[in-house]
């Protein structure tokens, strides 16, 4: 019988070689995957009619919009189907229920043409108190929700126009999302 160094067999160094390197592979990966950047936190929409959307940023920066884990231009809006009585929940990430603003376009159709409605966006900016979810109801009178954009306000202030940018930006749109644009 032949003998590895030390008298060890040869099953039992093999063995105890691969253990090492599935060691190794195990910390190196770790490491990795804890310096490897964060992806960007989905937004959740769920459609009464029955369907469930995660909505990926069009942008996702930090608090200062020095750092971005999605870029301004890198993401896109998400293509959603809401018919006219269907209630729609939002639910956002941990990180954003702290403050969020929700804005809403509804359209519809008439024998004069296409309508369109845009109310004043819904703030959820409660101190201590953060709002995880809300629902969209049915606007009636054959109103379809056109799209739905949630921001994530950061620190920074928009001097030309006097109010705070946006740090996160989340679109969903019923049809391509024409024209819309993330205010940043």
């Amino acid at each position: 019988m032949s003998t590895w160094p030390a008298g060890l067999k040869k099953p039992a160094f093999v063995l105890g070689f691969v253990a090492v390197v599935a060691v190794l592979v195990a910390v190196v990966s770790t490491v990795l995957a804890l310096r490897a950047p964060k992806q960007s936190p989905a937004l959740a929409l769920w459609i009464s009619s029955g369907t469930y959307t995660q909505v990926r940023p069009v942008y996702d920066c930090d608090f200062d919009l020095k750092e971005c884990r999605t870029p301004p231009g890198s993401g896109k809006p998400t293509r959603i189907q809401a018919g006219p009585d269907d209630r729609v929940l939002v639910s956002v990430p941990e990180d954003v229920a702290k403050g969020w603003l929700l804005d809403l376009v509804w359209f519809r159709e008439t024998p004069e043409g296409v309508q369109v409605y845009h109310p004043q966006p819904q703030t959820f900016l409660k101190k201590g108190d953060p709002t995880f979810a809300t629902w969209i109801e049915p606007k009636g009178d054959g109103w379809r929700l056109r799209s739905l954009a949630v921001e994530a306000p950061s620190r920074v202030l928009d001097p030309a126009q006097d109010n705070v940018l946006s740090r996160a930006v989340w679109i969903a749109c019923a049809d391509d999302c024409g024209g819309l644009r993330a205010s940043g």
